[in-house]
């Protein structure tokens, strides 16, 4: 039986979670924290706590309180009656959730951070969707062309120096050359990015992750704030809290027969500390409820989201390329590049002697000159271009035996050819494009085809380890490459030779291709088939969740009264399932009456209609209602399957039969999303 993998991934908040989505600048930049929620008081400080005035009857709930208890009692002796009573209210912060508080930032930013990157491929200075489907279309679209280039040149190639070719002889043996080298480094680019392994398709897996992850993120926020239980809102912590541990407790007497409450766990409502325990208390409930409705999905989402992006960037290489050299915009100016300076190039300066045949008087001409007139450099001081050429001789020039000359040696030509010690290979260059010598002072040659490990080691094109001349693993120096071909082809007597070895290894490549092609296009289908099922299924919960979010807000709105009587409470907390406002709640206790004729009423309890304990008829915040417009009208402009261009020759995938996107065609896509790409901020890869 197969052991089952748990993957494991670090802990990340709901705020980092929101952090990694939302822009750069503006308001949402910084997202809201919890503990900006909970660190400031919750409790006003004008709250009451009384065991009543001799003689007073039954005065019920203490009035003008978010949260009020009470509780009738006699005193011995006839004493008459009296009423405990306990009365507090909530901040405006917390109790009303106004639109610039925390608590309101808190629940509502997550769709105005994750809206405009989930809805549109634009999304924004952070995570753009578009940007994945932009990279893995080019790159897709580069190999492509680089097939198209091999096959263009291998269709000229076979009609060059061929019987019955209109370009024979020589000078075109070495045109052919010259081309095959060509076409023989554009597959050694285009074979040396396929090595690295399918790009294009891991930068798909990482867009399908992240967009999955956001959508995952903005559910789990509407289920936390619309929840039934009312888990988002401090007051619900707060009620339930004040309310178990009153309904846990007993008025207690003392010598001379007054009444005193100890609530287990909060102390004497008449203390400060019982109203420092019971916010404590009612802020571990609430963060306690954050952890578990959106810490619990901010982990695993980020985790696949960071597992997808390593899994790209393994196989994207740091470039290796000759980059053209680096000038230094501050570097000092060659004379005649500053007006200020009054310096001039050589020859136009009577104190500088001109570069050799500028002047007339030295005699000397540049080499290849046919004419007694020099390219440049007058005895006066204008500087007249150079002569058209006066050869008469199309093609390549010859030498003075009438013999065109082999082809220049180029150090940008592709692979080397295969055949002979003397055909030559890549050259090992160092961080600085200098050839690497052996203790012989010998270029370090390397068969075309190979690529350079992490760990320094050289796979040669046949998949194995090249070995030294000590049988032992070649191995490249730090930030070495792999540089052109040192040589093409310099002995005719095994061009033939090398030019079949050279059909041979691309047929081989084109060979491997297609079936690189095949295994790619299999698992992209099968990628789009998984995607169209989660979809499915995410629709439907989202479809179960909205309906049992409507029944249980029609039960809670169905069930509100404004009487203040009755036993709520009771059955709140003694499994029943009213939630009822501004109502005077009764716990599960009888009368009780004591010895000395002491009595005890029943508790009552209540709760403003101000407090805010359900998301119900609570407006959004603008940005957040803008995200969710843009959500109605834009459901599928970035839904999770990545955009793939229609099917081509070099390793592009297909559409997936169309069931990928709600599109009417390309062209029509293209409008409505693509041509806004250049409005996207430069460079935005999520």
């Amino acid at each position: 039986m197969a052991e089952t993998t748990t993957v494991t991934y670090p802990d990340r908040k709901w705020e980092e979670a929101l952090a990694f989505v939302a822009p750069k600048d503006g308001d949402l930049a910084k997202v809201t924290n919890r503990t900006d929620v909970t660190k400031d008081a919750w409790f006003k400080t004008d709250h009451l706590a009384t065991p009543g005035q001799a003689g007073s009857a039954d005065n019920g709930n203490p009035s003008g309180y978010d949260f009020a208890w009470s509780q009738k009692w006699t005193k011995s002796n006839g004493g008459g009656n009296r009423t405990y009573q306990i009365g507090f209210s909530l901040t405006p912060e917390v109790g009303a959730n106004g639109p610039d508080t925390a608590l309101s930032k808190f629940i509502h930013e997550p769709w105005a951070v994750i809206g405009p990157p989930l809805n549109t491929l634009l999304g924004n200075s952070s995570i753009s969707v578009g940007s994945f489907d932009d990279g893995a279309m080019m790159l897709r679209n580069v190999l492509n062309h680089m097939e198209f280039v091999q096959n263009d040149i291998k269709s000229w190639v076979k009609d060059i120096n061929v019987p019955d070719s209109e370009m024979q002889g020589t000078a075109a043996g070495a045109f052919k050359r010259v081309l095959v080298a060509v076409q023989q480094q554009v597959a050694y680019l285009r074979q040396e990015v396929v090595n690295y392994g399918d790009i294009p398709t891991l930068i798909d897996s990482a867009r399908v992750k992240l967009h999955d992850a956001m959508l995952a993120l903005v559910n789990a926020a509407d289920a936390y704030r619309n929840a039934a239980s009312g888990v988002a809102w401090p007051a619900t912590h707060v009620r339930k809290t004040f309310f178990d541990s009153l309904a846990t407790t007993t008025l207690q007497f003392d010598a001379s027969g007054d009444a005193f409450l100890n609530v287990p766990g909060l102390g004497d409502p008449t203390k400060p500390d019982f109203w420092a325990a019971l916010e404590q208390k009612s802020k571990d409930a609430w963060l306690k409820g954050v952890a578990d409705n959106l810490d619990t999905v901010a982990k695993p989402q980020l985790g696949s989201v960071q597992t997808a992006y390593q899994a790209a960037i393994d196989v994207i290489p740091p470039t290796a390329l000759t980059m053209p050299p680096y000038r230094d915009p501050d570097a000092p100016k060659p004379p005649g590049d500053d007006t200020n300076t009054g310096d001039k190039p050589p020859g136009d300066d009577t104190d500088t002697p001109p570069p050799p045949g500028g002047d007339t008087d030295t005699g000397d001409k540049p080499p290849g000159s046919d004419s007694d007139t020099p390219p440049g450099g007058q005895d006066d001081k204008t500087q007249a271009p150079p002569p058209p050429s006066t050869s008469k001789v199309d093609g390549p020039p010859k030498t003075e035996s009438n013999i065109p000359p082999p082809p220049p040696q180029s150090k940008t030509d592709g692979p080397p050819n295969i055949g002979g010690d003397k055909t030559g290979g890549n050259t090992l260059l160092d961080k600085n494009n200098q050839s690497i010598k052996d203790s012989k002072g010998n270029e370090t040659q390397i068969p075309p085809g190979s690529r350079i490990n992490k760990d320094g080691t050289i796979t040669g094109p046949d998949g194995k380890l090249l070995l030294g001349a000590d049988k032992k693993p070649l191995k490249a120096p730090p930030n070495s490459h792999i540089g052109p071909s040192s040589t093409i082809g310099n002995s005719s007597s095994n061009s033939k030779q090398q030019l079949k070895e050279q059909q041979e290894l691309q047929e081989q490549q084109l060979k491997q291709q297609k079936v690189n092609q095949q295994k790619q296009l299999k698992v992209q289908q099968d990628l789009q088939e998984e995607q169209l099922k989660q979809r499915k299924a995410q629709e439907a919960q989202e479809v179960a969740q909205e309906k049992a979010y409507q029944q249980a807000l029609s039960h809670v709105r169905g069930q509100a009264r404004t009487e203040t009587s009755g036993n709520g409470y009771g059955n709140k907390f003694g499994g029943g399932d009213k939630n009822r406002l501004n109502l005077e709640e009764t716990p599960p206790r009888v009368n009780e009456r004591l010895t000395n004729s002491r009595a005890l009423g029943d508790p009552k309890t209540s709760v403003s209609e101000r407090v805010r304990r359900t998301s119900a008829n609570e407006p959004d915040l603008a940005a957040e209602t803008a995200a969710r417009e843009s959500s109605a009208m834009n459901r599928t402009s970035s839904n999770g399957q990545p955009m793939m261009p229609p099917m081509g020759g070099g390793g592009g995938g297909g559409g997936g039969g169309g069931r990928d996107r709600e599109r009417r065609t390309w062209l029509a896509e293209d409008e409505e999303t693509w041509g806004t790409s250049q409005e996207a901020a430069p460079g935005v890869i999520g």
